[in-house]
């Protein structure tokens, strides 16, 4: 009897083996298949993530980088410029250059006279600055070159991307308008133009204030307002929730 007991034990030991054998290659197979749809379920979405970012990085490189100070920057010494190039004038004469402005606005003053000083510096020109209208200096032969600046201005008139709760962006308007007059010594006129620039681009909502500078009151400005769902009604609703789950919280735990 225990002989027949120990064969047939012997019997189930080599059974179990082979079916734990058969299990171990079932698992490893399935096991194996499930690696491999992973894997390429991963590549799939990782194509698919590559493409998003692709669109996101087309969509963020689309948006200007640069500050409304670097913008006024190239508008107005670009038109200074072409107004100095004109070949009437003899640029190897020394300027006289004078800033005025509409409302006796210092501020604009001090900034187009830095411009006027980086534009000559950046084309070799010889140049002051004449403390009155009447622009004379010692030279015998000279330029005067008289700007007046009538209007500096940035603003954010639209939203261009205004998804609820989601991504803004706006529309930046940067306006310059300016009067140019260079005349010889003797006061001939040599050239007169209005330098009359509209830039516009756009910019992100959420961070439209660093685009703006803090010395300068003519490159800030107001962005467009919010809707009162988003500005009021959803803020004091988001509020309202927490506070009645922190009641709701602290009242379970205190029975």
């Amino acid at each position: 009897m225990l002989l027949i007991i120990l064969k047939l034990s012997n019997k189930f030991l080599k059974l179990f083996n082979i079916s734990s054998i058969i299990t171990e290659i079932d698992f490893l197979t399935i096991f194996k298949k499930k690696i491999l749809r992973f894997f390429r379920n991963f590549k799939f979405f990782l194509v698919l993530f590559h493409i998003f970012a692709l669109i996101q990085f087309e969509s963020i490189s689309q948006i200007s980088s640069k500050t409304n100070l670097e913008i006024f920057d190239s508008e107005i010494s670009a038109g200074i410029e072409k107004i100095l190039l004109y070949p009437e004038i003899n640029r190897e004469q020394k300027f006289v250059f004078y800033v005025s402005t509409s409302k006796n606005n210092k501020e604009e003053k001090k900034y187009t006279e830095q411009v006027l000083r980086k534009t000559a510096d950046k084309n070799n020109i010889r140049y002051s600055f004449a403390k009155d209208e009447k622009m004379e200096a010692p030279d015998s032969v000279y330029n005067r070159l008289a700007i007046q600046v009538i209007r500096l201005k940035a603003e954010y008139p639209v939203f261009i991307k205004n998804g609820f709760l989601g991504e803004k962006t706006m529309k930046r308007r940067i306006i310059s308008d300016l009067a140019i007059s260079i005349k010889n010594n003797s006061s001939s006129i040599l050239a007169e133009e209005n330098l009359n620039s509209k830039f516009e681009d756009e910019i992100f909502f959420e961070d439209y204030s660093r685009y703006e500078s803090p010395e300068y009151r003519f490159t800030q400005s107001i962005p467009p307002g919010l809707s009162l769902l988003e500005s009021i009604i959803f803020p004091a609703a988001v509020i309202t929730a927490s506070a009645v789950a922190a009641i709701l919280f602290f009242a379970v735990r205190s029975k």
